[in-house]
Formats: C-alpha cells, structure tokens, sequence
C-alpha cells in the first residue's frame, strides 16, 4: 500500500482522535459511571488503532491496542474506573501524541520507548498495581514453557476459569488457538499484532501464551497460543487467521478450563541456617 498520499489525513485524523481522547478521559475522570463516555473512548481509540496498523505504524497501534483492551475491560465491568487507571491511560494519550508527531516529522515511531508503559497497562489488565516492580525476565523458551505447561496444556488463574465458564454458561465457546508464523518472517510482531486484532473482531481473548507484551516485544520463537471465547464455530476463527499472511499454521480446538492447568506454585524459599 502507497502510504505517503494518505500521511495528511492520518496526521490530521490520528489529532482529532486523541483531541477527542483526552476530552473523553477528562469526562470520564468526573463521571466515571458514564458507559457512554467510556464507549465513545474505546470507539475513539479502536479508530485510531486500525489507523495506525493499515498505514504500517505498528508500534502506535499495539499500545493503543493495549489501551483500547484496557478501555474494553472497563466498558464490560471486569475493571472499575480508578483515578490509577485514568492516570495511565492519560500517559498513553501523552505517548501517543508524541509518537504522532514524531512521525509528522518524519521521524520513527521508535524514538519513544514504550515498554514500561505497556508493562503498566498490562499490570492493571491483570489486576496488579501500575507501580508493581516487574519480575525479572525469563528466557522467551522458558517463559512459555511454563505458561504452556507439559503436552501443552495452558495454565490459566482462577479468574480467567470463571471468565471462561460464565461465558460457556452464556452460549460462547471457548477455543484454544495455536498460531505458528513463518520462520522467515521479519516483522514476528507485526503479525502476532495482526493475529491478535482478527481474534478481537470475532471474539474476546481471555489470554495469550506468551503474554502479549512479549508478542509485542518478539520475546518468543515462531508461535504462540491465544485462548479465546466466541460464538463463532471454529473454522471461521481459523479462516480469520488463516487469511494473514505469513501465518503457516492455525489450530484451533475447544478448549475445556476444568482440564486446563493451574499455574505452578512458586518454589519454596529455602529454610534459614540455624
């Protein structure tokens, strides 16, 4: 796609969408029981978001991708609109608009580092405090190892079981959705990106394997997992995949949360020397 005929209007509408943002937050932050100022936030930033990805942004779109999950978590109630999470989401606008203008000045998108900022977004997602210290990081082998458990069983946290079955209760499905990407692709997040935005249209991710911060960052080898649930049947979420390219392996069962793994307990400290 020729992108530079359309550099003007993404300039202008990608301001107007975050103007628009922040008028929004700054209502939410004095009402935050109004659903229709959260709904039209979230509208704003899922604009903003396919914008940024269709004119090849990718960096902008994933942390707008993870505000907007952030947004969406509150519109569905799991998440309760706290002056912690106002404050985190104004920083996104804030990174966003810098980013934004760096590109009107043709500079890159990755001048801005938004790695911790993302980790913020995620702690919040996950129900910890913005504030949280990050855990040291493990090898990207290991770290889906252990989230992907043996024979490839996901592990999933109490809270995301009770998502899963509510929702199966309600007539979804859930499904367990193996992702493999070319292993000569280039741009490995650009993709899991674009994996993950096909599965929201279709349905709601309750979480990938590994966590999406590091799909974005690369931190894993050539696939990944994603477990979802959808009132579609599974040959429509597998075409949905399928239909990206560079995308060499979709699978996609049901997935039963009574038999899915609980994460493993943290190792015992050792006992102290007398």
């Amino acid at each position: 796609m020729e992108t530079n005929q359309y550099m003007e209007m993404f300039l202008d509408e990608s301001r107007e969408h975050l103007q628009s943002l922040n008028d929004g937050l700054l209502s939410l932050e004095n009402d935050p029981e109004d659903l229709s100022v959260l709904n039209e936030i979230f509208r704003n930033a899922h604009t903003l978001k396919g914008m940024s990805a269709t004119m090849g942004y990718t960096k902008t779109a994933e942390l707008t991708h993870d505000m907007e999950n952030l947004l969406d978590m509150l519109r569905k109630e799991q998440l309760k609109v706290s002056p912690e999470i106002i404050d985190v989401i104004f920083k996104c606008l804030d990174t966003l608009q810098e980013m934004v203008e760096n590109i009107s000045n043709g500079e890159s998108e990755d001048l801005v580092d938004v790695s911790d900022l993302v980790r913020q977004v995620n702690a919040i997602a996950k129900g910890e405090s913005a504030d949280a210290a990050p855990a040291e990081a493990a090898p990207a082998a290991e770290a889906a190892s252990e989230a992907s458990g043996e024979a490839g069983v996901i592990h999933i946290s109490d809270t995301e079981k009770n998502v899963i079955v509510e929702a199966k209760n309600s007539g979804l499905v859930p499904y367990h959705v193996h992702v493999e990407i070319s292993e000569n692709c280039i741009l490995k997040s650009a993709r899991s990106y674009m994996v993950m935005n096909a599965l929201d249209e279709i349905s709601d991710v309750i979480k990938s394997v590994p966590p999406a911060e590091d799909l974005e960052q690369e931190k894993f080898d050539h696939s990944f997992d994603v477990i979802i649930v959808s009132d579609a049947d599974a040959k429509t979420v597998e075409n949905a995949v399928s239909a990206i390219s560079e995308i060499t392996v979709v699978d996609v069962t049901e997935f039963d949360p009574e038999k899915a793994a609980a994460p493993a307990a943290p190792a015992a400290a050792p006992a102290a020397a007398p």
